[in-house]
């Protein structure tokens, strides 16, 4: 196998930046962005996204243009490079949980085994934040993994309970939602204010997306039964 030039400066130009982004105080610039996304360069994905979530998170009177062209910027990268490696960069950091799904709703970035795994980690409410969210494209693989997922998710326990609970005029029935607010029997979700859960744990919008999800399966088993005969 031959190397040409041109691939060997971009080679030693990655590793270069790939030293520099140790520095948690280094940003790259516009121009080194610029760069990183023309060449599609894999590899500073996992620090590239410390960048944008240290931008995303600093203080506004901290903020300064650096950090402007990260947040602006590390969109662009995930966009030019592979979708493999865009969902390991994304899924191997889930320090902030809102950035993680806001990257994974963005850039249509579902991946059902990366989920799976989630779920394994008690990251239920994360999960069903982006259930519902499509990925570029689809195969025989995707589905036996989206599959798996649901039955993942429609096998977890019930975490909220009807118990009797005694009152002022005396014991009556109540649902105790997960995350333990005392509720009337009827009610399927929390109407504590900020809670909404139901006993999975779900909220109304969770729960709507899960049956999004379930139909989406049976669409996409349908249009790869299609295309196969």
């Amino acid at each position: 196998m031959q190397v040409s030039a041109e691939e060997l400066h971009v080679e030693e130009v990655r590793l270069r930046y790939a030293e520099l982004l140790q520095d948690e105080s280094v940003f790259p610039t516009e121009a080194n962005w610029e760069y990183i996304i023309k060449h599609r360069m894999e590899g500073l994905g996992d620090d590239l996204l410390e960048k944008y979530i240290d931008a995303m998170t600093i203080g506004d009177v901290d903020r300064v243009d650096l950090h402007n062209i990260a947040i602006n910027r590390f969109h662009d990268y995930l966009d030019a490079v592979s979708f493999r490696y865009a969902v390991n960069v994304v899924y191997g950091n889930i320090s902030n949980k809102e950035i993680t799904v806001d990257l994974i709703r963005r850039h249509r970035l579902f991946d059902a085994d990366n989920l799976a795994e989630l779920i394994d980690c008690g990251e239920i409410s994360m999960v069903m934040d982006v259930i519902d969210v499509y990925k570029p494209e689809y195969d025989a693989g995707d589905l036996e993994a989206m599959q798996s997922l649901l039955h993942k998710i429609d096998e977890l326990p019930a975490r909220g309970y009807n118990e009797m609970r005694k009152g002022l005029f005396g014991t009556t029935l109540k649902y105790i939602c997960p995350a333990g607010h005392v509720n009337d029997a009827a009610t399927t979700y929390c109407a504590h204010a900020g809670c909404g859960l139901d006993r999975r744990g779900f909220t109304e919008t969770q729960s709507r997306a899960l049956e999004t999800y379930r139909h989406r399966i049976a669409a996409l088993k349908s249009l790869l039964w299609h295309h196969s005969h």
